[in-house]
């Protein structure tokens, strides 16, 4: 078996460390015991749970409403934000910018209208296969957590329904290698058999 990343032993360890006052608290005492919560929440568990999250899960990315009129710079933090910049980029003028304002984003407490990026799992899309040529399209219009799956083009009756994991528009080097690292599996869509 392979190792679990050491970021997830930890976070087995703290769970199984939060958890010991239940078992030795009289109400729960009889129930979970320590021997009990490290067989029925081993990290062999704990590690499947976080794997499934981890494929399930969708980022998502609120942008509050932005006023391009007084700051044009405004679009620029926002866009910074949403690729992986700080946060609070998106919502200070000056963060994240040569000469800003110097916040991090662990100095935001997510105050309304704040740009604050996040994972979400559905239960529906996590049912969804991978094209690099998916028939599906995932969006948010709203600009809040409610998923919206629009068709790509024609869908044939009984054909699966699939959506992209990765950016499909990159070049098939790059789509295999991020399809490869983050859910461990090589492409086989008609696509990437083409090799395009």
């Amino acid at each position: 078996m392979q190792q679990p990343p050491e970021p997830w032993v930890r976070l087995h360890s703290l769970l199984l460390r939060g958890l010991q006052p239940l078992a030795s608290s009289a109400r729960w005492a009889a129930v979970c015991t320590p021997e009990r919560l490290q067989r029925e929440i081993s990290l062999d568990w704990f590690c499947g749970v976080l794997a499934r999250l981890h494929l399930n899960a969708f980022r998502v990315d609120t942008v509050p409403p932005l006023d391009l009129t007084a700051d044009p710079s405004t679009l620029l933090r926002a866009a910074a934000a949403s690729l992986g910049g700080s946060a609070a980029a998106a919502a200070v003028p000056g963060a994240g910018m040569p000469g800003g304002s110097g916040h991090s984003s662990d100095d935001m407490t997510g105050s309304p209208g704040q740009h604050l990026p996040g994972s979400a799992a559905f239960l529906l899309a996590s049912l969804f296969n991978h094209s690099c040529e998916p028939n599906l399209v995932v969006s948010w219009p709203h600009n809040n957590a409610v998923a919206r799956f629009t068709a790509a083009r024609d869908i044939a009756a009984h054909e699966q329904l699939t959506i992209s994991y990765i950016d499909a528009e990159q070049g098939a080097a790059q789509r295999r290698a991020a399809l490869q690292f983050a859910y461990g599996f090589a492409c086989r869509c008609p696509r990437c058999r083409e090799g395009a």
